[in-house]
């Protein structure tokens, strides 16, 4: 496992280790001064603070690999740094590698909170994570790091030239046994393990059976090879096949849409197989692109596929958009995704998915739909008025409006549909009174990828009209069971 969805709290009495808030931009620039800025490059602002503990809070909310947390000065309550790790950092194996950074403020340099902070959080990266090392790397002349480290217990394995060409000192601590001294080539990502998806000499075998568009993604071909590579190597015999869902199968994927997969299997994993199926998700999200930091699947069993009684019902290994934690969730054991994978599924590898499983009963397809309909009327009305949520947000809005014309789409033809096309179909056949505003909410999605709207509270007036959408999508929806 990389990071804890869960954001920790971490104490040995003296200081205390906890996400920020945007409260606590301010604190957290202040803590910066000009030896920070001469090691660290560039002086920060009131923004690029809130910017940073704002991704900061997305990563551990998505299982990222940039574990932040801000040190709390136990007896007065006062924040004076911060520390965190990087399980993606560029130059390091990712998901193995935990490079380690951290700050504190002047006034309290040499009180040895720093050697603190960095033990509970290689603590936290041992318990938690699946990294075998960590590491602190900096400048040849930033002695004090170079004390924190040996205090940490860490031992320098050498130099390593940075990517902007500069000398950099590494120190490394081994976090699991290992059957020889920790060394600098055991942390480094080796030259023959960086390939650039994007500089691939060999066309990759996606791009050559036209399997995986290269546009808007000319690195996304590349990120699936490797995404087909790492699953045969994990799952040997037990892999059945491998296929892309979503926009991907459906049609109409853009700037903004997910990688969608589904992995069907003979029998289900063991916890040994989801670790090292999760370390190999670790390795593809750092390769930084968006493809491959937007990937979202699950891995369902034969049987699971057979099991009508099971849909809607029990979990699957799931994992998230843009998350390297796998989790326990349902969201692709639906019947709308079984439509989309017996009847538009992309085979990348393994028999055509119309041979795994019986073609889908278009009452229970539908069925599904209209108690989605119903359910996410029920939660959106108990956003409003309140706190941001996900419904009331600017994100939340939009995706609404789009997926009850979806939905409504469904429900006139019986199949599934791309988003673009249910909006097509909405703008043309449902009452024009709509057509503006399912527009405005096809406009609003763009940009969604940024994950900026996700956090910004929706107008009180669109979120109204949308409320007013919904009732009217709803009341269509029930005439047609008339």
């Amino acid at each position: 496992m990389v990071a804890l969805k869960t954001v920790p709290e971490l104490t040995d009495g003296v200081i205390i280790l906890r996400m920020m808030t945007i409260a606590d931009a301010e604190a957290h620039l202040a803590n910066e001064d000009d030896v920070t800025v001469r090691f660290f490059g560039g002086r920060s602002t009131i923004e690029t603070s809130r910017a940073a503990i704002e991704e900061a809070r997305l990563s551990w909310k998505s299982g990222g690999t940039w574990l932040n947390l801000g040190i709390w000065e136990a007896a007065t309550g006062e924040l004076v740094g911060y520390v965190d790790a990087n399980l993606a950092c560029p130059g390091y194996r990712p998901g193995v590698v935990a490079n380690i950074t951290y700050n504190v403020r002047p006034a309290v340099r040499g009180r040895g909170y720093v050697p603190r902070a960095v033990g509970l959080m290689l603590r936290h990266l041992s318990e938690q994570t699946s990294a075998k090392a960590a590491v602190i790397q900096f400048n040849p002349e930033n002695h004090a790091s170079a004390r924190v480290a040996q205090k940490a217990g860490f031992r320098n394995l050498g130099e390593r030239l940075h990517e902007d060409g500069t000398s950099m000192v590494v120190y490394g601590l081994p976090l699991r046994p290992l059957p020889n001294e920790l060394s600098l080539s055991d942390v480094l990502l080796q030259d023959n393990n960086q390939t650039d998806p994007q500089k691939d000499d060999v066309m990759s075998l996606s791009v050559q059976n036209n399997l995986v568009p290269s546009l808007p993604y000319p690195e996304l071909p590349g990120v699936i090879d490797r995404l087909v590579a790492g699953i045969k190597e994990e799952l040997g015999g037990n892999l059945v096949g491998i296929y892309l869902v979503g926009s991907l199968a459906t049609g109409d994927f853009d700037l903004d849409s997910d990688v969608d997969f589904m992995v069907v299997i003979k029998d289900e994993l063991t916890e040994v197989t989801v670790q090292s199926l999760q370390a190999m998700h670790v390795r593809i999200n750092g390769l930084g692109c968006y493809p491959a930091q937007h990937l979202e699947g699950s891995y369902i069993s034969l049987e699971q596929l057979n099991q009508s009684e099971g849909v809607g019902i029990q979990p699957l290994w799931y994992l998230d958009n843009g998350s390297t934690t796998f989790e326990r969730s349902n969201h692709d054991n639906q019947w709308h995704v079984r439509w989309i994978l017996r009847e538009r599924g992309i085979t990348i590898l393994g028999p055509g998915p119309g041979s795994l499983l019986p073609p889908i009963p278009v009452e229970r397809l539908l069925a599904e739909v209209k108690a989605t309909m119903r359910l996410i009327a029920d939660l959106f009305i108990a956003e409003l008025g309140q706190p941001i949520g996900f419904w009331n947000s600017r994100f939340g809005q939009s995706f609404a409006v789009l997926t009850y014309c979806r939905m409504l789409h469904t429900i006139e033809t019986g199949a599934v549909h791309s988003k673009l096309a249910g909006v097509k179909w909405a703008v043309q056949t449902l009452d024009p009174e709509w057509a503006g505003f399912i527009q405005q909410a096809w406009e609003e999605r763009e940009g969604v990828r940024h994950c900026v709207k996700r956090w910004q509270l929706a107008d009180a007036g669109v979120l109204g009209k949308t409320l007013e959408f919904i009732r009217y999508a709803v009341l269509k929806m029930e005439k047609s069971n008339a």
